[in-house]
């Protein structure tokens, strides 16, 4: 991965450039849409300011995001107003969640498979008393017999 050029050029920027390329979008139509200068936008795109907190529902219009995107768009914009190190926890426990949702399900799928045996010893059980029960009625009429 190349360095980056300037100090907020990151995941937001990427997004952004990423989001103009894919609706042919120049920085001009982007400040149009948005009704920012050209020079405003630069900046902004090419991480040389932070990003624009307040106008971010406006450029997710813009740049026509999916929910999805929004939600990464948001987030990523607040990377340039965060200390390192916060930014650094906040990706780490992103980590660990995503891993204890991996785990989670592995255990739930675990779990079910359990259940679904014990269910399955459940009518052994079940049939092993009724073998028991005939042949302790068959013992008992042998013994009267």
């Amino acid at each position: 991965m190349a360095p980056r050029r300037h100090k907020y050029d990151g995941a937001w920027c990427d997004l952004v450039r990423y989001a103009m390329a894919r609706q042919r979008m120049s920085q001009h139509q982007l400040a149009a849409a948005i009704g920012e200068p050209v020079s405003s936008i630069n900046a902004w795109v090419a991480g040389k300011t932070r990003p624009p907190l307040e106008d971010l529902e406006t450029w997710a219009n813009a740049l026509r995001l999916s929910t999805d995107e929004r939600a990464q768009f948001r987030w990523h914009a607040l990377e340039g107003y965060c200390h390192e190190e916060v930014w650094a926890k906040c990706a780490r426990l992103e980590r660990e969640l995503a891993d204890a949702a991996v785990e989670g399900s592995r255990l739930a799928t675990e779990c079910s498979e359990l259940r679904a045996h014990c269910g399955d010893l459940r009518e052994k059980l079940a049939h092993a008393r009724g073998q028991i029960a005939e042949l302790s009625a068959q013992l008992d009429k042998f013994r009267a017999g």
